[in-house]
């Protein structure tokens, strides 16, 4: 009963890890907000502020920001 609610969640998380692409604004697991500027196999490139940029694991890459209005 407990197992495929997580198996749901963990496949939707994977899916979104495959979909990133620059210029995606995203929030990590540790809460940094930036946004998307390079992506490799393991591994994207996250700007934080102007010219500060941290390659970080993508399975660390908690969700993608919504579009703000």
């Amino acid at each position: 009963v407990l197992i495929r609610p997580q198996n749901k969640e963990r496949k939707a998380h994977e899916g979104m890890i495959s979909s990133l692409q620059k210029g995606d604004k995203v929030v990590t697991k540790s809460g940094v907000h930036g946004r998307i500027d390079s992506v490799e196999a393991n591994t994207v490139e996250l700007e934080i502020a102007d010219k500060v940029r941290v390659t970080i694991e993508k399975m660390s890459v908690a969700r993608k920001k919504e579009k703000e209005v």
